[in-house]
């Protein structure tokens, strides 16, 4: 028992530094809990396509803020939260959360927690992430593999922390990883490479053809080819003079089409590992571009909460256990929720305002919006231009668009005497006025402003 303690305060899984095991651990077979080994693995990761869509799955859980909330409203429960925070962000929490998600691909990751004391509290020194494969398991427990120990060694409890990816059942530790999805369309994409630019290199550019006489002597033929290949690659042939070589093109329906192939090799690789592959090509249609990167929020939202539960039933328990005793575990969770289009904030607001009647309040334009804003007087006009910018708060052309519509609403106030009459009026008159004549003198205005805006000259009427 004193033995095990002792372990909790330092390194016990660090990989010696003269002799990687990995290539070791390979040769052991081990990967049979995950299906695929780490030199699989390691393959899988020079892959440029399988490169870009994890970092782009992971930044994405990376750029997502995070935060420490009570487990309760005592002050206990709010100091375990400030002390869990503190520990966390003393371990560049971004950095180690990157590290942990490639769990996603492994099936599972591990972290070695370094504990150590300061004052009274037990807190964290360092995390270590350690290679996968160097870990295997015995039902619940963890088993570190050694060149002395190819079985495995037992690891103490509340010294690693293990990020599993979900599987089917509870039968087993961890789920497959997505590398065991991914081996295959990158085995293929890799070889054909290979053929295509063995192909780009035999039928780019030209074959040198060598032509002896009938009486050559081998010796001769040996220096004709050496200098037909001295001429390139190994493209070259020698053949006697009088007979005929001819290269046949295969036609594309005969032998297919390479970048074809790696192009549906990469859309497989984008759609195992983001669940689309919107947001890993540039297409035309916004629309389902934007179907497309909902899908990959909602799987980012779920690596994120993922984690964050392995994070919150592990260290963040034992932390709060061993130093707030009797205190409501904090949670940790990172905010993915993406920011909320502020034009279409304004056009909700609008069409409140309008059915309302009210208006927003400054603080909440403040929050909302941002910048600073002061009271409007009453000469300002709604859209205030730089100097030299003039002609769209005219009167005398804002008037033959407005008068019809104005006109109306006069008389309406003039023979109305009931508030609630007024109103109804007046929303009859919205709804029927023609303003297709006002959204084109708009559009027509907008788009003169921003041209001369562009050619930096001044807008004068």
């Amino acid at each position: 028992m004193k033995q095990d303690q002792e372990l909790m305060f330092r390194e016990i899984a660090a990989a010696p530094r003269s002799s990687y095991l990995g290539s070791f651990l390979d040769e052991l077979g081990h990967g049979q809990d995950s299906g695929w080994n780490g030199a699989e693995r390691r393959k899988i990761l020079r892959d440029e396509t399988v490169k870009a869509c994890l970092t782009q799955r992971f930044d994405a859980v990376i750029s997502s803020p995070w935060d420490v909330q009570a487990g309760g409203e005592s002050p206990a429960d709010q100091d375990a939260a400030d002390f869990v925070k503190e520990q966390l962000a003393g371990q560049s929490f971004d950095a180690l959360t990157r590290k942990m998600l490639f769990g996603l691909l492994n099936g599972f990751a591990v972290a070695e927690i370094i504990w150590g004391v300061q004052d009274t509290r037990l807190v964290i020194e360092g995390i270590k992430v350690r290679a996968a494969d160097r870990f295997r398991f015995a039902g619940d427990q963890l088993l570190l593999l050694t060149q002395d120990a190819p079985e495995g060694i037992v690891m103490p409890d509340r010294k690693f922390w293990v990020f599993a990816a979900q599987g089917t059942t509870d039968d087993v530790p961890h789920g497959t990883g997505l590398g065991a999805w991914l081996w295959w369309p990158v085995f293929f994409k890799r070889n054909v490479v290979s053929f295509w630019a063995e192909a780009l290199e035999r039928f780019g550019s030209p074959a040198r053809v060598g032509k002896y006489g009938a009486d050559a002597k081998p010796e001769e033929k040996d220096t004709l080819m050496k200098a037909a290949r001295a001429l390139g690659r190994d493209a070259a042939v020698v053949i006697p003079e009088g007979m005929q070589v001819e290269l046949v093109e295969a036609t594309r329906r005969a032998g297919g089409d390479y970048h074809a192939f790696c192009a549906y090799m990469d859309g497989l690789i984008a759609k195992i590992v983001l669940g689309q592959t919107a947001t890993t090509e540039i297409g035309p249609w916004k629309g389902t571009a934007d179907v497309h990167k909902s899908v990959r929020d909602e799987i980012v939202k779920s690596d994120a909460d993922l984690l964050c539960e392995s994070l919150n039933a592990t260290i963040v328990r034992w932390l709060t256990q061993w130093n707030y005793p009797g205190a409501k575990v904090p949670k940790v969770w990172r905010n993915t929720a993406q920011a909320e289009d502020l034009d279409q904030v304004v056009g909700r607001m609008e069409k409140l305002s309008a059915m309302t009647g009210r208006r927003l309040s400054k603080e909440y334009v403040t929050r909302t919006f941002g910048g600073e804003w002061e009271e409007a007087s009453d000469n300002t006009p709604p859209l205030a231009f730089a100097e030299g910018v003039t002609g769209l708060d005219e009167a005398d052309e804002w008037e033959p668009l407005m008068a019809p519509s104005m006109n109306r609403i006069e008389a309406v106030a003039r023979d109305t005497k009931d508030l609630e009459e007024l109103r109804r009026r007046l929303g009859e008159i919205v709804e029927q006025a023609d303003i297709e004549a006002l959204v084109e003198d708009l559009s027509r205005r907008g788009f003169f402003t921003h041209l001369t805006g562009q050619a930096g000259q001044e807008i004068d009427g």
